[in-house]
């Protein structure tokens, strides 16, 4: 029966994707193919294929082993400190050994009876060419619209229904909307038109962090999308939820009369004072005073902070905001930001955007 020998750090990545799903049956599938070994985990929505490649082999052209089962408290035989990994596949087990630095360690998993309602490890086929996205700037995107995205809030059916992040090819962003505030991220290259459930955010945003290549391929059917690490071809799949995707409205930058830029560490420093300064109310009296060239923060009647801003065009602003929800956007942007106020539609609005092109602007 063949032997496979992998390198002990691809697989414990391997496995680290796989884990992305937590397996709803409690355990993880491993096929081995002249490939190298499948690892399979799926819930009521999602699934993962993460493939591990290894170093050697002698599986014979065309080979493709039975299915095994491992329980997720025994996948912890594979986050081993030695350098290697070897498995032979037997007809009825899979004989284990780990070594390096002159040490060995053995198991053997016995093979566990097939459960006929468990689905078989996928092999998605696909048409159309994908939509390809850097990953780095993919996995950008994704933390900042996450913003306003309600992650933590997106539990039940109805709630993903709402919870969306939409994407729109034609302004090439991506959208999402809480209640008081929304963000809109833009990325050179973005051609995805599909809507993703705010609640699968996180995972594939890990799955685009441990992904091997530096572009994820995307596809989509009627009932999935698939992001795919065209490297490793490992593939992650989430469930779509009917939903329909709100018209894009995005405020137009040049009808702001006020602009003024703002060092992102030294507000967000501020504004967590602000934070514990406040009792009761979380409203926040914010007053940018372009004679000075300084923002002060108020509660009612008390300046709590005061620190330098760069005035770039318009008159005064005062306003109020809940603090909570400013410090929770501000967190999301880097280096310099630019408050933009009194937009001639829209008077209230104010705009937090990254001085960059490839700008979050959440308002």
């Amino acid at each position: 029966m063949p032997e496979f020998s992998f390198s002990s750090l691809d697989f414990k990545r391997g496995m680290a994707i796989a884990r992305l799903v937590k397996p709803e049956t409690g355990d993880f599938t491993f096929r081995f193919s002249e490939r190298g070994l499948t690892v399979f985990s799926y819930d009521s929505r999602r699934y993962i294929c993460s493939q591990i490649q290894p170093l050697s082999s002698d599986a014979p052209a065309g080979f493709m082993s039975d299915e095994f089962y491992l329980t997720i408290d025994r996948s912890a035989l594979f986050d081993t400190d030695l350098a290697y990994t070897n498995i032979k596949v037997n007809d009825k087990s899979l004989s284990i050994r780990v070594h390096g630095d002159d040490q060995s360690r053995k198991a053997n998993l016995k093979k566990k009876a097939a459960n006929s309602k468990r689905p078989q490890v996928p092999a998605p086929s696909f048409d159309g060419k994908p939509c390809v996205v850097s990953r780095k700037d993919f996995e950008r995107l994704l933390s900042q619209v996450s913003c306003s995205a309600l992650i933590k809030e997106t539990k039940t059916e109805e709630d993903m229904r709402i919870n969306q992040v939409h994407f729109h090819p034609d302004a090439k962003c991506a959208v999402s909307n809480a209640r008081y505030y929304g963000s809109i991220v833009f990325m050179d290259g973005m051609e995805l038109d599909l809507s993703i459930v705010s609640s699968d955010i996180p995972a594939i945003k890990a799955f685009c962090n441990k992904a091997d290549g530096s572009i994820i391929n995307v596809h989509q059917d009627d009932k999935k999308i698939f992001f795919i690490d065209p490297e490793s071809e490992s593939i992650f799949a989430v469930g779509k939820v009917t939903s329909k995707k709100p018209r894009l409205s995005v405020p137009d930058a040049d009808k702001f009369e006020t602009e003024v830029a703002i060092d992102q560490a030294l507000f967000a420093k501020n504004l967590e004072w602000a934070g514990i300064v406040i009792e009761g109310t979380q409203r926040l009296s914010l007053k940018i005073t372009k004679e000075a060239n300084e923002i002060e923060l108020y509660h009612g009647n008390d300046k709590i902070s005061a620190f330098p801003v760069e005035f770039i065009r318009g008159s005064n602003i005062e306003a109020d905001f809940p603090v909570r929800f400013f410090l929770s956007i501000v967190k999301y942007l880097e280096g310099k930001i630019i408050l933009r106020f009194h937009h001639s539609d829209v008077p209230t609005i104010l705009e937090i955007s990254e001085k960059t092109e490839k700008a979050q602007r959440v308002v």
